[in-house]
């Protein structure tokens, strides 16, 4: 009987291991990409969170990854989660399985029936998304945002076939670029005015970061195409 409880014992730690993927495959697009604070809401999505943001799961069924230096709070169940380093990971859903983390993030699990687990490297195997959503993460956070007060109008927002741009003050534009969730450039075109129209009925449906390069320097916004 006690070689027949060893035998299970090991084999269950064996089977939870096994859940610990140090390398998760990503797979393609769709992406729902997350580059401000916020909550997550929705159920089965694939969500890229940015680096440095506070966010919450509270939807189910999502597969999540997650870059450094996040804090997040997985209220959400049966969830996929994979979580670089220098982070916060506060769990307080159920069932979420596998969730990996690097050994450097700091892990509060308050929930039930999570299989949590961490790697000393969580690498994101690409293979399947060539384009990865991290390319949005770093069109956007490399943006060189003017003033809040001097931001980019973009309306209406959502938007369909239309998207009016204005930038207030004496700015002169030269160019407008287009970038979707997986960072790749879908819109480019020369403008000379601070204010005018732009063309999106090519655009499919989503989330999109818009780039206007002026004399004064680059204003970003984010428009959602209906």
């Amino acid at each position: 009987m006690k070689k027949i409880v060893l035998f299970s014992g090991a084999l269950l730690t064996s089977l939870f291991l096994m859940t610990q993927n140090c390398q998760p495959v990503m797979g393609g697009p769709p992406w729902v990409v997350i580059e401000a604070d916020g909550t997550h809401a929705n159920s089965g999505d694939k969500v890229w969170i940015c680096n440095g943001l506070t966010v919450e799961i509270s939807g189910g069924g999502n597969t999540v990854f997650i870059e450094k230096n996040c804090t997040i709070t997985l209220s959400g169940d049966d969830n996929d989660v994979y979580q670089k380093g220098n982070g916060d990971l506060t769990i307080s859903g159920k069932d979420n399985s596998p969730v990996t983390y690097e050994s450097t993030v700091t892990v509060v699990d308050n929930g039930t029936n999570n299989a949590t687990g961490s790697c000393d490297t969580l690498k994101y195997d690409y293979t399947d998304a060539p384009v990865a959503p991290k390319k949005f993460c770093d069109v956007w956070a490399g943006v060189n945002e003017i003033k809040a007060n001097e931001s980019l109008r973009l309306y209406p927002n959502p938007a369909t076939n239309v998207l009016n741009y204005e930038i207030p003050g004496n700015v002169t534009s030269n160019s407008v670029e287009i970038f979707s969730t997986s960072g790749q450039k879908v819109y480019v075109a020369n403008i000379d005015t601070k204010d005018g129209k732009i063309d999106i009925s090519g655009l499919k449906k989503g989330l999109y970061l818009v780039i206007l390069n002026t004399n004064k320097g680059r204003y970003s916004g984010r428009v959602n195409v209906e």
